[in-house]
């Protein structure tokens, strides 16, 4: 009896086990590293994930985006029909351009978004020392930026062809109500991609700029005829585009 209440008493009075605390997740962050005579040197890291999630929103929004416009620019698009006066078969025209255009834009998006993911996932990826340097400055610079500006020229011209479907649809009455809320979206939709790429390309303007600059050296530095074909079939593609307009209204005119 004793003997057991000694035992039962050693057990109470025994300290419980303590179980390990789990680690909590930090951020992840670049601390500078101090070196002799007062200079720093940043460390680096891997961004791949983060990297990776970025190019996933921009693919779902794009193909989200591409999802709509097929009916539009396809068998949904408004057509000619005998009758119509020479303004709206003009205008019958920048809708097929703008919707087309437009859907073929984020379709490259989303074609960027889903290869860079990939290979952010397959592929070993070399630290940096931000993810800015990763996307903006780095190897993946050329898909980031032609996804980001394939996404907003796609988006523009979705807000287009949604404005120009419905004047050919109801007429100048609604038609103009929704051209007024149509520009009213795209300044708003520039003010917001300006303020955002104020942090990294500067503007719209830029960011298409930057884009073209990477294509050309990619054609240049790394010998990629496809990027350079891709290239000729668009200037190509714009030209008739302009053309055709130009010619069509003068005739009109005339």
């Amino acid at each position: 009896m004793v003997l057991f209440l000694l035992a039962h008493g050693l057990a109470l009075t025994a300290p419980l086990p303590r179980k390990p605390l789990s680690r909590i997740a930090s951020p992840r962050t670049v601390l500078p590293t101090h070196l002799r005579g007062g200079a720093t040197e940043m460390s680096l890291a891997n961004y791949a994930n983060e990297a990776s999630g970025l190019f996933g929103n921009m693919g779902g929004a794009a193909a989200f985006l591409a999802g709509g416009l097929v009916p539009l620019s396809t068998f949904a698009a408004p057509s000619p029909a005998e009758g119509d006066s020479p303004n709206r078969l003009l205008l019958l025209r920048a809708h097929a351009i703008t919707a087309a255009s437009s859907l073929l834009s984020l379709l490259v998006s989303v074609m960027y978004a889903t290869i860079s993911n990939n290979k952010l996932r397959e592929l070993a990826v070399a630290p940096t020392a931000s993810l800015k340097a990763l996307l903006v400055e780095g190897e993946y610079a050329l898909p980031w930026i032609g996804c980001n500006a394939h996404f907003i020229l796609g988006l523009l011209g979705f807000v287009t062809t949604v404005g120009l479907n419905v004047w050919l649809n109801f007429g100048g009455a609604v038609g103009k109500v929704v051209v007024c809320a149509v520009c009213s979206a795209l300044l708003l939709m520039l003010s917001i991609v300006n303020d955002a790429a104020g942090q990294g390309a500067g503007s719209v303007v830029a960011l298409l700029a930057r884009y073209v600059q990477l294509l050309v050296a990619a054609v240049i530095h790394e010998r990629r005829v496809l990027v350079l074909g891709s290239l000729g079939f668009f200037v190509a593609a714009a030209v008739l585009a302009v053309r055709g307009c130009t010619l069509y209204s003068t005739l009109v005119k005339s």
